[in-house]
């Protein structure tokens, strides 16, 4: 027999958009923290290096720089 409610059963909630990360080029581009330290522009061989990485990790630094 089915309930009454007039609606299917939801097993769990809706999850909560989530907000698309913005990018501050001023800070860390992979901590996005402030420190004493200059943020510095990295070489080529360095950013090669870098994006190989993230491309290969795919974690929250990934997904905020593209």
């Amino acid at each position: 027999m089915m309930a009454s409610f007039g609606s299917p059963l939801k097993l769990s909630p809706s999850s909560p958009k989530r907000r698309k990360e913005t990018l501050n080029w001023e800070q860390c581009i992979i901590c996005q923290c402030s420190n004493a330290e200059p943020v510095i522009c990295m070489r080529d061989v360095g950013k090669d290096s870098f994006v190989r990485s993230m491309e290969i990790r795919r974690d929250e630094v990934y997904s905020r720089i593209l």
